[in-house]
């Protein structure tokens, strides 16, 4: 599929790997359409120089959501590009109970929605991310692990029920930008050097959005990470 004119909807685009995605589809011609959920004025300012539509919505909360995709029915999307996600540790058992639902509905339910809703009757592209950590979980961070092994799941799900009209596919990440927080560990980085913006997300991202031949699959980006010991 030639990207050019084709209206992209990127959750979590405000920011961060979701603003380079965005960036990089709208140099290759696409309609992009922005989500946010608190970042209004980097959401603004992207729009304003992309010339792109932006929408609000807290995808944790299932009332917002709907209200969301009530909205997205009227643009006629061609592709989604599920980048939203949330990322802490939760290393006690009342940790990991408070935030089970979140991590849940963001990384499953939602993008579970917003394709079955979206594309169950049209044509469409669909790119979840997801990480390595689903294969080589971190220990601390179980709900995120759990939940991001249930979106892989979705994913192949989602491939075999709407196909030939839709595909579906993943892109698992390794570390790309440190958090915000503080550096990027050596234990957790690949055999390749970390690249120096997102710019190699975005261009996997656009791979998969334009590829005619692929559904149900797994791009896995993560500079050799999965081959250390």
């Amino acid at each position: 599929m030639n990207l050019f004119g084709k209206k992209i909807l990127v959750t979590g685009g405000a920011k961060r790997i979701g603003r380079a995605i965005c960036e990089h589809l709208a140099q290759l011609g696409a309609k992009v359409l922005i989500h946010y959920h608190t970042s209004e004025r980097e959401s603004r300012e992207l729009a304003d120089r992309l010339g792109a539509k932006r929408f609000q919505a807290d995808l944790t909360c299932w009332e917002e959501v709907k209200r969301f995709v009530e909205d997205l029915k009227r643009e006629e999307l061609d592709g989604l590009v599920h980048s939203a996600s949330i990322f802490y540790p939760t290393t006690s058992w009342e940790e990991v109970e408070a935030h089970w639902e979140a991590y849940f509905t963001l990384h499953v339910k939602v993008p579970y929605y917003l394709v079955f809703q979206l594309f169950h009757k049209r044509s469409g592209r669909v790119v979840f991310l997801s990480d390595v950590y689903t294969e080589r979980p971190r220990k601390g961070f179980g709900p995120y692990v759990v939940s991001k092994a249930a979106l892989n799941g979705l994913a192949k799900f989602l491939a075999v029920e709407l196909a030939p009209e839709v595909r579906v596919n993943l892109l698992s990440l390794g570390a790309i930008l440190p958090p915000s927080s503080g550096e990027i560990p050596p234990k957790g980085r690949g055999l390749l050097p970390l690249p120096e913006t997102p710019q190699v997300v975005a261009e996997a991202v656009a791979f998969l959005l334009s590829s005619d031949y692929m559904t149900g699959s797994c791009l896995r980006l993560d500079g050799g990470r999965w081959l250390k010991e």
